[in-house]
C-alpha cells in the first residue's frame, strides 16, 4: 500500500527534514506496489534525502504516486538547485558527484543514485530524472504493475 509507505516515510524522515527546515508532503491514490518493502523504503529515503540536500530552508519535498499504463509511478520532487543535462546523464554512475565539495560536506560519497538505480532495476522499474538548474528535480520510478519476477527477500509492499 503506497499510502502507508509514504506515511511511514513521512514519520521516519520528519526529524531529519525538520532540522533542515524542509517539509515532506505526499500524495497517493490507494495504489498497491509489489516490491521488496525495505529496498523501496531505502530507495525513497535516499531520494528524499537528496531532495532535501538540494533544497533551501522552508522549501518542500513531494512524494507522489500515480497509476500509469501498466505501471505504478512513484516520484520525488524538489524545487531546489536542480542539475544540468550532463549531471542528469551521469547522476546514476557510482561515485559521480557534480559538486564534490557540497556532496562531501553533506556526507555524500556519490553512491546514492547508483544504488537507487540498481534497486529500481531489481524490480523491473525504470528510473528517470527530470531536472534543470535553479528549477529543481523530479525522479520518476515506473514500476510494472506485475513485476517480472518476485524480488529476493523482504516483504511485499
Amino acid at each position: 500500500n503506497v499510502d502507508l509507505l509514504f506515511r511511514e516515510m513521512g514519520l521516519t524522515m520528519a526529524p531529519l527534514l525538520a532540522r533542515r527546515g524542509i517539509r515532506l508532503l505526499w500524495e497517493a491514490s490507494g495504489e498497491k506496489l509489489t516490491a521488496d518493502r525495505e529496498l523501496v523504503k531505502s530507495l525513497l529515503y535516499n531520494l528524499v534525502d537528496n531532495a532535501a540536500k538540494a533544497s533551501k530552508e522552508g522549501e518542500e519535498v513531494l512524494l507522489s504516486c500515480v497509476k500509469g499504463e501498466g505501471t505504478v509511478i512513484l516520484s520525488v520532487s524538489d524545487w531546489g538547485i536542480g542539475m544540468d543535462e550532463k549531471t542528469v546523464r551521469r547522476a546514476t554512475e557510482a561515485f559521480y558527484m557534480a559538486d564534490k565539495s557540497r556532496s562531501r560536506k553533506n556526507g555524500g560519497a556519490g553512491l546514492g543514485l547508483a544504488l537507487c538505480a540498481r534497486i529500481a532495476e531489481m524490480h523491473g522499474a525504470q528510473l528517470r530524472i527530470k531536472s534543470a538548474p535553479g528549477q529543481g528535480t523530479t525522479v520518476f520510478l515506473a514500476f510494472p504493475e506485475t513485476p517480472p519476477a518476485e524480488p529476493e527477500g523482504g516483504e511485499s509492499t
